[in-house]
């Protein structure tokens, strides 16, 4: 039964990204005349690492990875989580579709229409950093608070230089996840 529920969950997550790809580019395809400009904090004061994709997708493969290597028992608590907080993800990101980044290549490959130029709103990947932190330290696996934070901030900050979120969306993400694992809603 949880594998089905799995399949359906990744089916649904696919149709969804595939939709804001669709909508995303329609919009601002056909509504290229207008100026879509977002002003974000982050942006304008931290160096523009867009042109980089390599960080992007090596963060992508790092984040589907990094909960396989902490253990059984860190894995199984965090899919219970994080299982909530894709669908909550999907969701978010599916009403409102902000304008992509100008360097922001929208082609329909397969890595583009999973985690396209117009999925804005919600980070999961910061998502995935910030629940394994709170599992990890609440586990005592590690337990140098400081170490934590400073891996969230460090990777916080990569997100905004790459530009493939905003500012805002980066605190929705830590609201929306801390707010789950903290009323341990799963």
């Amino acid at each position: 039964m949880d594998l089905i529920y799995y399949i359906l969950i990744v089916i649904i997550n696919i149709t969804f990204s595939y939709l804001i790809y669709i909508n995303g580019k329609q919009f601002y395809d056909d509504n290229n005349k207008y100026n879509f400009r977002i002003f974000d904090i982050g942006h304008k004061y931290l160096p523009n690492l867009s042109n980089i994709k390599r960080i992007n997708y090596s963060l992508f493969i790092l984040n589907l990875l990094i909960p396989l290597l902490c253990g059984f028992d860190v894995m199984m608590e965090f899919e219970s989580y994080f299982l909530l907080i894709f669908i909550i993800r999907i969701f978010i990101n599916s009403v409102t579709i902000l304008p992509k980044n100008k360097k922001c290549e929208d082609n329909p490959t397969i890595m583009n229409i999973i985690d396209n130029c117009y999925e804005k709103n919600f980070v999961s990947s910061l998502s995935t950093i910030i629940l394994l932190s709170l599992i990890l330290y609440e586990k005592k696996i590690i337990t140098n608070i400081n170490l934590l934070i400073t891996i969230n901030i460090l990777y916080s900050i990569l997100i905004l230089c790459l530009r493939t979120h905003y500012t805002k969306d980066l605190l929705l993400t830590f609201f929306i996840t801390y707010f789950i694992y903290v009323n341990k809603i799963h």
